[in-house]
């Protein structure tokens, strides 16, 4: 991994995509008082993508569009059941525990309730 994606803007994930990248002209550290912290947070159903084939990233199959919507909304029904109360509060996500020495993601935290019991009661189309 290179750099830092999703829905920020280039200017709000500097920081991160500098420290990423093993800090260029920066030597590894950000300038102090030139960046504002950042309250991270990470909704994921990874479990659900561990057995998807990789031709499932170019599938359009609206069956395949909505089981993935579905996993979504449910996945982030779980985050914030467990989560709610630090939006606009603290952090929910740390970083520096995130990767290994070669910048690899490591294993994230298990699949949560909703999640599971969506796995368990539907059935993935069959294009996945």
């Amino acid at each position: 991994m290179n750099a830092m994606t999703g829905n920020g803007t280039a200017e709000e994930t500097k920081p991160i995509n500098i420290a990423l990248q093993g800090g260029g002209s920066h030597g590894g550290r950000l300038p102090q008082g030139e960046f504002r912290d950042m309250r991270m947070h990470r909704i994921d159903a990874d479990e659900a993508f561990e057995d998807l084939v990789p031709s499932s990233k170019i599938n359009a199959e609206w069956a395949f569009l909505e089981y993935l919507r579905d996993l979504g909304r449910t996945a982030a029904s779980d985050w914030l059941e467990d989560n709610f109360d630090s939006v606009g509060e603290s952090a929910t996500l740390d970083l520096s525990g995130q990767f290994d020495d070669g910048m690899k993601p490591m294993r994230q935290p298990s699949a949560g309730r909703r999640v599971r019991e969506f796995l368990a009661s539907r059935t993935r189309p069959a294009a996945a």
